[in-house]
């Protein structure tokens, strides 16, 4: 459903962009007689609609675009790119929301790349990137890194929210713990995480927060499967 709203929005102002496009097309064919200002107003009219026209549809092809990379099912021991991940993860998160965020990205050069499945750690990813955005009461800050350490990739997702309080840090991966307000959240999208992160691919996810002062998520994946994945 969020998705749907996210490409019917563009699609909305293009549509109405077009509509305006058509009225100075039907202005121009009249005839009529025009000052050179007035004609070269109309002409200006007409390309920032058909600006408006092209921003709405390229950033309806990037959703459906990465709505394709975050689904597809991948066998075991696919190679997955990180970088790919978070950014189509980032694409499809609400665009009112991001509007009001800043994204740093520092990404490893040329990867880094894993042995995974791409649409469950898109999946992980979208967890904690939207926690994030939604930890913020007005606007701020993201800061995304991913570094090879040895034989392992670590992200590293650090928000300027309001925090966790220290007595609910142990309690994070809970099934059901929320902090949030009723209706607002299940409760089960950090354990979704976790099981994605620890059990499926052998990798280790820990969290640092202080209370006011934002989230830090670090998570560890290995490079190469040890052994057979559940990917399920």
């Amino acid at each position: 459903a969020g998705v749907a709203h996210e490409i019917n929005n563009p699609i909305s102002f293009a549509k109405g962009s077009l509509a305006l496009v058509y009225q100075y097309f039907e202005k121009i064919k009249s005839g009529e007689e025009r000052t050179r200002e007035e004609q070269a107003n109309i002409l200006k009219e007409m390309e920032d609609s058909l600006h408006v026209i092209e921003l709405g549809l390229n950033r309806s092809e990037a959703i459906v675009k990465n709505l394709s990379f975050f689904t597809r099912e991948d066998p075991a021991g696919t190679q997955v790119d990180i970088a790919a991940c978070l950014d189509s993860t980032l694409t499809l998160c609400p665009y009112a929301w991001l509007s009001k965020i800043k994204v740093h990205r520092a990404y490893q050069p040329k990867g880094p790349i894993i042995e995974g499945t791409s649409s469950q750690i898109n999946q992980a990813l979208m967890h904690i990137l939207l926690n994030a955005v939604q930890s913020m009461e007005e606007y701020g800050e993201i800061f995304i890194k991913t570094e090879q350490h040895g034989d392992s990739v670590v992200i590293s997702i650090r928000d300027t929210g309001v925090g966790i309080p220290k007595a609910n840090l142990p309690r994070i991966f809970e099934p059901f713990f929320t902090t949030k307000e009723s209706g607002e959240g299940t409760g089960l999208g950090l354990t979704i995480t976790y099981k994605i992160i620890v059990a499926n691919h052998h990798g280790k996810i820990h969290l640092k927060s202080e209370e006011g002062k934002g989230t830090e998520v670090l998570i560890t994946l290995p490079l190469m499967q040890p052994g057979p994945q559940a990917f399920h």
